[in-house]
C-alpha cells in the first residue's frame, strides 16, 4: 500500500468518525430539545399554578381582614380571651405551652407558620392534658377565675347526676 492510499483510508477512517460523532451529537440535539420544550411547558403550567394560587391568597388575605376588622370579630375578642384562659388554666399541664388562636399582633399561628405550639417539658408527653392539681403560678386574677371555673365545673356535674 502507498502513502497516498494509507493517507486516503485514514481520512475515510476519521470521516466515518466524524459523521457518527455528527449523527450522536444531532440525535443529542434533538433530545436536549424536547427536553427545553417539556421544561418550558411545565415553566408556564407552574406560572399559572402561581399567579391562581397568589390571587387566591390575596382573596383569602381580603377576607381574613375583614372579618379582623368587622365588629363582631372586635365585640368577641373579650369571650376569645376568656376562652384562652379558661383553657390554659383548666387543661395545662405545668411546662405546656397550649398554641393561641390567631390575631393580627398576638403572635399566635400564622400563615407563614409561626406561632406557638406544644412543648414537651419536663419529659412529658404534650398530648396528655390533664387537670391542674396546682394553681401557685397563677397570678391572683387567674385564680380567682380557676376557682370560680371548678366551682362552675363541679355545679355542672351536680346538677347532671
Amino acid at each position: 500500500m502507498t502513502k497516498s492510499e494509507e493517507a486516503r483510508q485514514n481520512l475515510e477512517f476519521e470521516v466515518r468518525l466524524l459523521r457518527e460523532t455528527l449523527d450522536r451529537l444531532g440525535a443529542r440535539t434533538g433530545d436536549l430539545e424536547e427536553r427545553l420544550e417539556q421544561a418550558t411547558r411545565e415553566l408556564e403550567r407552574l406560572r399559572r399554578d402561581n399567579r391562581r394560587l397568589e390571587s387566591s391568597s390575596e382573596a383569602l388575605q381580603s377576607a381574613l381582614d375583614a372579618v379582623y376588622a368587622s365588629n363582631s370579630w372586635r365585640i368577641s375578642r373579650p369571650l376569645r380571651s376568656i376562652s384562652r384562659l379558661a383553657q390554659s388554666v383548666l387543661l395545662r399541664p405545668a411546662g405546656i405551652e397550649r398554641p393561641r388562636m390567631a390575631e393580627p399582633g398576638n403572635g399566635g399561628p400564622s400563615a407563614d407558620g409561626g406561632g406557638a405550639a406544644l412543648k414537651p417539658a419536663g419529659g412529658k408527653d404534650p398530648r396528655i392534658v390533664a387537670p391542674r392539681t396546682d394553681d401557685s403560678d397563677l397570678s391572683p386574677r387567674e385564680k380567682e377565675v380557676y376557682r370560680e371555673l371548678i366551682r362552675m365545673k363541679s355545679g355542672n356535674k351536680a346538677e347532671s347526676e
